[in-house]
């Protein structure tokens, strides 16, 4: 079984997204650096609810039913939902103002983006291989 093209969207976009994230941080462009960070968890988080089956339609859905799908269920660890709903609120909060406690937490969310992405990529490659309808299999019983 072949990861589904809309699945493989979202992780080349994820992947985008976090390296523009560290691209605009890097740059000053804290705004924008928020902004990606955000959209690098939210759309690796609609990679992995779409291989279950579920497509929310809005980011407050997405965001519900990962913590629903995956946090739960223990196949995440809670402190991902946890980044992603305060990146959320962020990116928002950021429109206004860029404060020191935005930017330290902007800081360690990109690392812990980093720390989680890597993780993610290990079981995308694992849905590659040849176990990978074993591995989808194991993935989609959680």
């Amino acid at each position: 079984m072949d990861v589904p093209e809309e699945v493989e969207k979202h992780i080349k976009i994820t992947e985008e997204e976090l390296s523009s994230a560290y691209l605009l941080l890097e740059n000053g462009k804290l705004r924008d650096s928020i902004s990606r960070a955000y959209y690098s968890m939210f759309h690796a988080a609609k990679a992995l609810l779409l291989l279950k089956g579920i497509d929310p339609r809005k980011h407050s859905g997405v965001i519900r039913m990962f913590g629903l799908h995956f946090v739960n269920s223990g196949f995440i660890e809670r402190v991902y939902a946890k980044y992603l709903t305060h990146s959320r609120s962020d990116q928002r909060l950021t429109m206004m103002s860029i404060t020191n406690q935005v930017m330290r937490k902007l800081k360690t969310l990109l690392k812990v983006l980093s720390a989680s992405w890597r993780e993610l990529k290990v079981f995308w490659r694992r849905l590659k291989m040849d176990k990978k309808a074993q591995a989808l299999n194991e993935f989609l019983k959680l």
